[in-house]
């Protein structure tokens, strides 16, 4: 395959490839009928198109399932954290910016990460604009208020793991605080997401109250 001799860089930004092509990757990879068709499903979503991730991502599935008797769906395969973190450790700055964009989600606000990363929104926009070059995150202007994305599921992984726990837990709670104080619609709307926020933060007993709120909203519809 083209991807096999290509800089790493490279094969993040490669365009993605149609379902039967991803499909196809995957099956010569682990035998038509080595997978069951949900793992499949599993890889094709993770994967995104990307030749390179769907190849690395359904080794880690059989390797796991030979390791375990298993099948496990991986996080990021190791065979692919050293390009991630590289693709994010260009900028040191950028990075820390990134990290807590992937604890906010795959998408995310500049307001919200203004909150969890306690910077302005002037030096915010510049180390934004830095990630759209660096092809990790993109921006779409079609809504009212602008939105970012990470481009692959697994750039937002990587970002996310590479957090110290003990870290990761005061950016949760700092979202968890911003949610609560400056955003009503979505302590009225999705309490869910504050719940998430503030049990990987620790904060259980506060969570209870959220998921409690949630599950009777679900139950309501």
């Amino acid at each position: 395959p083209p991807w096999q001799d290509a800089p790493s860089a490279t094969l993040i930004e490669l365009k993605p490839l149609a379902d039967a092509d991803s499909t196809r990757i995957i099956e010569e990879i682990a035998a038509p009928s080595a997978l069951p068709e949900a793992v499949k499903r599993g890889i094709l979503k993770r994967g995104e198109g990307n030749p390179l991730f769907l190849e690395e991502l359904t080794r880690a599935v059989i390797e796991s399932e030979s390791d375990s008797g298993q099948l496990q769906e991986p996080s990021v395969p190791e065979s692919l954290r050293t390009s991630l973190d590289e693709r994010l450790d260009r900028d040191r700055s950028s990075k820390n910016v990134a990290q807590a964009a992937a604890v906010l989600g795959r998408d995310f606000t500049v307001d919200l990460l203004a909150a969890a990363t306690q910077k302005r929104f002037t030096e915010l926009g510049l180390v934004l604009e830095r990630l759209i070059d660096s092809n990790i995150i993109e921006r779409n202007l079609d809504l009212i208020e602008p939105v970012y994305r990470f481009k692959h599921a697994l750039l937002q992984d990587a970002a996310y793991e590479s957090i110290l726990l003990v870290e990761r837990a005061n950016i949760h709670r700092r979202i968890a605080a911003a949610l609560e104080s400056g955003f009503p619609e979505i302590v009225e709307n999705q309490p869910e997401t504050i719940a998430r926020h503030l049990t990987e933060a620790g904060d259980h007993e506060s969570a209870i109250r959220y998921w409690q709120q949630a599950g009777e909203r679900a139950a309501e519809r």
